[in-house]
C-alpha cells in the first residue's frame, strides 16, 4: 500500500478521481478543498455491488476472505479504464481514511484499519446520482505520509491546469451524453478557484471511414468571488477509425474475453484508434510535442512528432509506459500511422495546406519508435507528397518521396518531369525549406550539380562520362539530340550551371566540353570544346562562321551569362584584334557598315573596357554615334555637361541615347567637359547661314568669351554672324564690316552706317568691329549726299573726322583734293577750289566756291587741299566767270562789275608783284 501511494502524485490523485467518475458515467467532477477536508462529488452512476466489493479489500481484485472464514468474488471493473481498485487509494496522500457515501450507501477504507466487509445505509445519498468522497486532512506528519498543509495544497492546483490536459481532454465525446465536460476545484484555504470546460462537437471529414470530432477547452483560474471570463486553453481535433483485429493477433491478456475498455470498443471485434492534433489560432500547432493516451496521457510518452494518438495500448503496471516487445502495440502504432498518412492525404493537406507534412516531422525522442518509424516508411513509399503534375481532372498527382527530387537551387528545378518535383505551392511557401528537408529525410532524392551535368552529358553509350553522380539520381533525355536543340532547354541549362559554378568540377567541365550537347549559332548541336565564344553583339560581323560559335542564348542577359561555357569550355575569339581591324578598315573607308553598326554595339556593350593600345586607336576613328545618329570619333564628343550645350548643339557631337547614361564609357573615352574656341568659331559659321540662331549666338558667345584667344578673334572677325538690321532679319554681317555706334560712326556716315544691332559693345570691341569711319565710307556718303543734292547736315564734324581717318590710314590728307566731296555756297566743290580767306577781292568772293567760316570746318577742308589766299588756278577761276557772264552781252559792264573788276586787277597786281 505504501509503495502504491508514494508512486502517486497528487496530481495523479486527481486524475483516479477525475477517471472513476468518467467510468460511472459521470459529466461533472467537483474538488472542493475546504479547511480541514476535501470532498470529491460526481453526478455519474451510483456504486453497483461489484463496486461495494472493490472497497471492502485495501488493494487487488480476485477471491477475498472475511473474518466469518468465507470467501468472495472481488471482480475487476469490465470495459473501463480502471481495471482494479487501486486508483482511490491514492487520497491517502492528504487523508488516513476514506469516506465513500452513494445510492443510500456508505463505506470507508482506513489506512491502520482497512475496510468494513458490507456498506452501511446512508439516508443523505439516498436518491441521489452520483459518489461523495470524503478524505480529513492529515494533520501531522507519520512516517513518509505528509500533512496536506496549505502549501502543499498550492502546489497541487498550479500543477492542476496543465494536469488536466493529460488526464481529462479525451474524455469528452459528442456522440456521447457521458464524458467529462466540467472540472470544478474550490479552495478555501487559498481563495482559488479553478473551472475546466470542455466540449467536443463533430467536424466534417471527407474519408467517411473517418470520423473527426473537435474538443475545446476553456478555463478560468481566480478566486471564489471574483472568477475571471472563459479562457481559450487548448484545441484540437480527432481524426478517429474502426479497425477490425485480425484472428491472428494475439490480445493482452488484460482484454481477453472483451475487456477492451468501452471507450474503443465500437462493437466487438473491432477496435478505436484516434490521432490528434492541437491548433493555433487556427492553424495546425506544428511544435506541440505529440502524447500517447489510453485515453488518459502518458506525461512520459512522446509520438515523436506532432501527432498524438489515442488507443488501447498495452501498458506497465503503473499505466506509465507502453509494455515494449508488444505486438499488441506494435499493431496499433502502425495502424495510427496508417491513418496518419491517409489523413495528411485525404484530410489534412485541404484543411490545414502545407504545414501538415511538419506535423510529421520528428521533433522529439519518441518513447517508442514503432509509430514514427512506420510514419517514415509510408512517406517514402506510398503516394503521399503533392507534385507539380495534375490529373485530367485537376487534382494534383501524388507520389512517393522516393520517387521525388530536390534541387539544390531554384535554377535547378526545370529539367525533369512535373511529377518529379513538390508542389510549388508547398516548396515556396513559408514552410518549403522544412518540407523540402522532411522529404530529403523520407527518401526524396537532391538534384545537384553532378545530376545537371549527368543529364546534360549523358547522351549515348559511346561517350565515357567522367562525372560521378554519387547520392544523386541520374536522369537521361530519351530524345537526347530533338530535346537539347531547344533553346529554352540551353537557356535554363545556362542559366543553372552559372548559379553552380562555383561547384563545377575539373571533371564536370571537361564532359561539358566534350559532350555533343552545346548548342551552336547555326541551331545544332557541337562538343562545346569546339565552339568560339562569339559575342552576339558582334554577331554576323565577325569573320567566324555561325556553325563554329556558341549560340547567342548563352550571353542573354534573360539568363545570365554562362561564364564557364565561356571562358572555361568554350574556345575565346579575339576581341580586340577584331576592333583593331574594323578600326583601321573605317580609317582606310574598306569598313561595311555590317561591321561598322557591330563594332559600335560592341564598344557600348563592354563600357568601353578595352586594353590601353584598342581604346586609343578607336579614340582617332569617327566609331561612335552621337546624339544626330552621326559618326563621330570619341574625342571629339562633349559632355551634356559642358557649358551652353543647348545653343551650341547644332555644331556639338553629345553622346548618342544609346550610351548618354553610361558614365563608365564617357570616362574611358575622356568625353570633352570644355568648350574650345573653335566651338564657338564652328557656331558663328552655323549661325551665318541661319540668322534665326543669331541672337542667341551672341549671348553664348559673350558668356564664353574668355576661352577665346586672339586668333579666334580674328576669325570671328571675318564670319558674318552679327545681326545689324531690324528689318532686314536674314541679313548678317562680319564683325569687321560693323561699326561701333559713337559719335564719330553716327555723324560721319549718316544713316548708311551699319551696327550691330545688339547692345554688347565690348564684345564687338573685341570682335573687331570698326570704332572710327573709313575714309571710303566717308567718301562714299558724301557722294550720296551730292547725287541727291544735299547739303551735308554736320560739315564742322564731318570734314574733320574725314581728315583723321586720312591720318588714320596714312593717306594724305589731300588725297581727295581734287573730288567733289565739299559742300559749299556753290554746291559740292573739290578741296583745291576752296577759298577759306575773307579778305578776297569780291570777284573771287562771288566766283570761287566759299564754306562757313567755322574754325573746325575751315582748318578741314584747308587740311583737305583748300587756300586760305588765292592761288592762280582761282584768279582763273574769277576771270572766267566775269567774261562767261558778259560773254554773249552786247551792253556794256556794269558799273558794280567795273569797280569789282578792277579792284580784281589791283588785288592781282599787287599779289604778282
Amino acid at each position: 500500500m505504501d509503495e502504491f501511494v508514494h508512486g502517486h502524485t497528487y496530481s495523479d490523485m486527481v486524475t483516479e478521481l477525475i477517471q472513476n467518475e468518467f467510468d460511472a458515467g459521470g459529466t461533472h467532477v467537483e474538488l472542493d478543498l475546504a479547511a480541514h477536508h476535501m470532498q470529491v462529488t460526481g453526478n455519474g452512476k451510483i456504486i453497483d455491488q461489484n463496486g461495494w466489493n472493490r472497497l471492502s479489500v485495501m488493494l487487488g481484485t480476485g477471491v477475498a476472505a472475511d473474518s466469518d472464514g468465507s470467501t468472495r468474488e472481488i471482480p475487476p471493473k469490465h470495459g473501463l479504464i480502471g481495471s482494479k481498485n487501486f486508483g482511490l487509494n491514492s487520497l491517502f496522500l492528504i487523508g488516513d481514511r476514506i469516506d465513500v457515501a452513494s445510492g443510500g450507501r456508505h463505506s470507508f477504507k482506513d489506512r491502520f484499519h482497512g475496510a468494513p466487509e458490507r456498506p452501511e445505509h446512508d439516508p443523505q445519498t439516498m436518491n441521489r446520482p452520483g459518489v461523495i468522497i470524503h478524505v480529513e486532512y492529515r494533520n501531522k506528519e507519520d512516517g513518509d505520509y505528509d500533512s496536506f498543509t496549505p502549501d502543499l495544497e498550492q502546489q497541487m492546483l498550479d500543477g492542476l491546469v496543465e494536469h488536466f490536459e493529460y488526464c481529462a481532454v479525451k474524455l469528452t465525446q459528442p456522440t456521447s451524453k457521458s464524458g467529462i465536460k466540467t472540472i470544478e476545484v474550490i479552495s478555501d484555504r487559498l481563495d482559488r478557484r479553478i473551472v475546466w470546460k470542455q466540449e467536443s462537437t463533430p467536424v466534417e471529414c471527407p474519408d467517411r471511414s473517418t470520423t473527426a470530432v473537435e474538443c475545446t477547452v476553456h478555463v478560468q483560474d481566480g478566486t471564489g468571488a471574483d472568477l475571471p471570463n472563459l479562457r481559450l486553453l487548448l484545441k484540437e481535433i480527432e481524426f478517429q477509425e474502426s479497425i477490425p483485429i485480425p484472428a491472428s493477433l494475439r490480445i493482452p491478456a488484460s482484454f481477453k474475453d472483451g475487456e477492451i475498455p468501452k471507450y474503443f470498443q465500437p462493437r466487438k471485434g473491432r477496435v478505436r484508434i484516434g490521432i490528434s492534433v492541437r491548433l493555433a489560432r487556427g492553424q495546425l500547432d506544428v511544435d506541440h510535442q505529440g502524447l500517447f493516451y489510453y485515453p488518459l496521457g502518458l506525461r512520459a510518452g512522446r509520438t515523436g512528432n506532432a501527432v498524438s494518438i489515442d488507443a488501447p495500448f498495452n501498458l506497465d503496471s503503473n499505466r506509465s509506459r507502453l509494455r515494449e516487445d508488444s505486438e499488441w502495440n506494435d499493431w496499433l502504432l502502425e495502424r495510427a500511422a496508417d491513418l496518419t498518412a491517409k489523413c495528411l492525404v485525404r484530410d489534412w493537406l485541404e484543411r490545414f495546406g502545407p504545414r501538415s507534412f511538419l506535423a510529421l516531422r520528428k521533433i522529439a525522442n519518441p518513447t517508442s519508435m514503432r509509430y514514427i518509424e512506420r510514419i517514415s516508411e509510408l512517406l517514402e513509399k506510398d503516394a503521399c507528397w503533392p507534385t507539380r503534375s495534375r490529373e485530367k481532372n485537376g487534382r494534383t498527382v501524388l507520389r512517393p518521396a522516393n520517387q521525388l527530387v530536390v534541387p539544390v537551387r531554384k535554377e535547378l528545378d526545370r529539367f525533369l518531369g512535373p511529377d518529379r518535383y513538390l508542389d510549388s505551392v508547398i516548396e515556396t511557401g513559408t514552410f518549403g525549406e522544412e518540407i523540402k528537408k522532411l522529404a530529403l529525410a523520407s527518401g526524396a532524392k537532391i538534384f545537384g550539380v553532378n545530376s545537371l551535368v549527368y543529364l546534360r552529358c549523358k547522351s549515348t553509350r559511346d561517350f565515357e562520362i567522367e562525372t560521378e553522380l554519387n547520392d544523386e539520381p541520374g536522369f537521361t533525355y530519351s530524345d537526347f539530340s530533338g530535346s537539347l536543340r531547344h533553346e529554352k532547354l540551353q537557356a535554363q541549362f545556362a542559366e543553372a550551371f552559372e548559379s553552380v559554378r562555383p561547384q563545377l568540377t575539373p571533371k564536370h567541365k571537361n564532359d561539358l566540353r566534350m559532350s555533343i550537347s552545346t548548342l551552336a549559332a547555326d541551331g545544332e548541336l557541337k562538343s562545346g570544346g569546339d565552339l568560339y565564344t562569339v559575342d552576339p553583339v558582334i554577331g554576323d560581323s565577325c569573320p567566324v562562321d555561325p556553325s563554329e560559335r556558341l549560340h547567342p542564348l548563352f550571353w542573354n542577359s534573360d539568363y545570365k551569362v554562362f561564364k564557364d561555357i565561356r571562358n572555361g569550355i568554350c574556345k575565346p575569339f579575339e576581341e580586340n584584334s577584331w576592333m583593331l581591324d574594323v578600326s583601321g578598315g573605317i580609317e582606310s573607308g574598306t569598313a561595311t557598315p555590317e561591321q561598322r553598326d557591330g563594332l559600335y554595339r560592341y564598344i557600348l556593350s563592354k563600357d568601353g573596357k578595352f586594353r590601353p593600345a584598342t581604346l586609343k586607336a578607336l579614340r582617332e576613328q569617327p566609331v561612335l554615334k552621337d546624339h544626330r545618329g552621326q559618326w563621330a570619333k570619341p574625342g571629339e564628343i562633349a559632355s551634356r555637361q559642358i557649358g551652353a550645350s543647348r545653343s551650341l548643339e547644332p555644331v556639338l557631337s553629345f553622346p548618342n541615347k544609346d550610351y548618354a547614361k553610361n558614365t563608365e564609357l564617357q570616362g574611358r573615352f575622356k568625353f570633352r567637359k570644355r568648350l574650345q574656341g573653335a566651338d564657338l568659331i564652328s557656331m558663328a559659321k552655323h549661325v551665318s547661314s541661319n540668322p534665326d540662331l543669331a541672337e542667341a549666338f551672341e549671348s553664348s558667345l559673350q558668356r564664353h568669351e574668355s576661352i577665346l584667344k586672339k586668333r579666334d578673334w580674328n576669325e570671328l572677325s571675318e564670319i558674318a554672324f552679327l545681326r545689324w538690321s531690324e528689318e532686314d532679319t536674314e541679313s548678317l554681317q562680319a564683325p569687321e564690316d560693323l561699326y561701333l555706334k559713337n559719335q564719330f560712326t553716327e555723324s560721319a556716315m549718316g544713316n548708311q552706317v551699319r551696327f550691330p544691332l545688339g547692345s554688347s559693345f565690348k564684345l564687338y570691341r573685341k570682335l573687331g568691329c570698326m570704332e572710327f569711319p573709313a575714309v571710303e565710307d566717308i567718301v562714299e556718303y558724301l557722294e550720296g549726299l551730292k547725287q541727291e543734292d544735299l547739303g551735308v547736315p554736320k560739315p564742322d564734324i564731318v570734314y574733320p573726322i574725314l581728315v583723321r581717318a586720312l591720318e588714320l590710314e596714312e593717306m594724305s590728307t589731300k588725297s581727295y583734293s581734287g573730288e567733289p566731296i565739299v559742300g559749299t555756297n556753290k554746291g559740292y566743290r573739290p578741296p583745291n577750289d576752296i577759298l577759306t580767306g575773307t579778305k578776297s577781292p569780291k570777284l573771287l568772293q562771288q566766283a570761287v566756291p566759299q564754306i562757313w567760316p567755322r574754325k573746325a570746318l575751315v582748318d578741314a577742308v584747308l587740311a583737305l587741299g583748300a587756300h586760305e589766299r588765292p592761288s592762280d588756278h582761282h584768279w582763273a577761276m574769277g576771270f572766267r566767270w566775269i567774261g562767261q557772264k558778259y560773254h554773249q552781252s552786247t551792253s556794256p559792264i556794269a558799273p558794280g562789275d567795273r569797280t569789282m573788276l578792277g579792284e580784281a586787277y589791283r588785288s592781282r597786281g599787287a599779289r604778282a608783284s
